[in-house]
């Protein structure tokens, strides 16, 4: 079983910046597999997450995931 983590990061205005939130993940978990979203403030719809998700359940049945936000 091999140890999965996966990082999401979105920002919700073009003010914000990703790249903090990437930092502080990786700072904790070097290793993490980041995902990311970019300018969702106005909507639900989130493209990124949704596949996030999906990919987490399929690895989930043979190995270890740890999601980080």
């Amino acid at each position: 079983m091999k140890n999965i983590t996966y990082g999401y990061v979105r920002i919700s205005t073009m003010k914000q910046k990703l790249q903090r939130q990437i930092d502080n993940i990786k700072a904790i978990y070097p290793d993490a597999i980041i995902i990311d979203e970019t300018y969702t403030g106005t909507t639900t719809d989130r493209p990124n997450w949704n596949s996030l998700i999906k990919r987490v359940k399929k690895d989930a049945t043979t190995n270890s995931i740890r999601l980080v936000f």
